[in-house]
């Protein structure tokens, strides 16, 4: 039976394999490596809110530079890729 942090990992595993598969994502070397960085970390079974910071900004300027438009892969990620409510930022 596969527990809940799991599940979320498989599917940014899954997530991030598919957003790097899209060439205008690939394009993006800031975009890509910090993709790369998130699937690294989900692979190895850890937790990366830190990331979420990171990824918020990065999403933001790769829409904004592809015509306001977000492939599904990332608004996805962005969803998953959680801060916990305890978490203070420093």
């Amino acid at each position: 039976m596969v527990n809940k942090k799991e599940e979320a990992l498989e599917k940014i595993i899954q997530l991030t394999n598919n957003a790097l598969a899209n060439p205008q994502i690939s394009a993006d070397k800031n975009l890509n490596d910090l993709l790369l960085r998130i699937r690294n970390e989900a692979l190895s079974g850890e937790v990366f809110y830190d990331l979420k910071k990171e990824l918020q900004p990065t999403v933001s300027g790769f829409t904004l530079r592809n015509n306001f438009q977000t492939p599904s892969e990332l608004l996805e990620l962005l969803t998953l890729i959680q801060t916990p409510k305890c978490w203070s930022g420093f």
